[in-house]
């Protein structure tokens, strides 16, 4: 019996810390989630160039979105987003919606080929290097160096 009760107050005790250490781990993501919110509405909107989808302008600066790449560790702090979502075919065109809910009777083979998706975000400076002249672009949830060419 007393090994009976031991053990139910151990049960009882891992579950009272299981519950309060999920607990703080789901107030963290909400006390973050708040924060990028509030950050979110703070930050200046780039244009993207929706013709190659290569090129985000600001201020008068155009920065040409490259296949290289950084590290989360290269981040300084975000100073503006893209916050833009779109499909293009290997043409770089706009699918339309109805386009994408068109549905084919004999699929191509080449159909997610043929249909590329692109999610913009944020915006960061890179430590040091001057935002003037490079930036952190997030693609895909890649971050891709952008360097300026105006």
């Amino acid at each position: 019996m007393k090994k009976i009760v031991i053990f139910v107050i151990n049960i009882i005790l891992i579950s009272l810390f299981i519950n309060f250490a999920g607990c703080s781990k789901t107030k963290q993501l909400i006390e973050s989630a708040s924060k990028n919110i509030k950050e979110e509405k703070t930050l200046p909107k780039y244009t993207l160039n929706e013709e190659n989808f290569k090129e985000i302008s600001f201020g008068g600066k155009t920065y040409s979105i490259t296949d290289k790449s950084f590290a989360l560790k290269d981040l300084d702090k975000p100073i503006g987003k893209v916050s833009q979502s779109f499909t293009i075919d290997e043409n770089n065109k706009k699918l339309t919606k109805e386009e994408l809910m068109k549905i084919y009777a004999i699929p191509s083979k080449n159909l997610e080929k043929d249909r590329i998706n692109l999610n913009f975000g944020w915006i960061y400076s890179v430590k040091n290097l001057d935002s003037n002249n490079v930036i952190a672009v997030v693609v895909n949830q890649n971050l891709r160096r952008a360097e300026i060419i105006k």
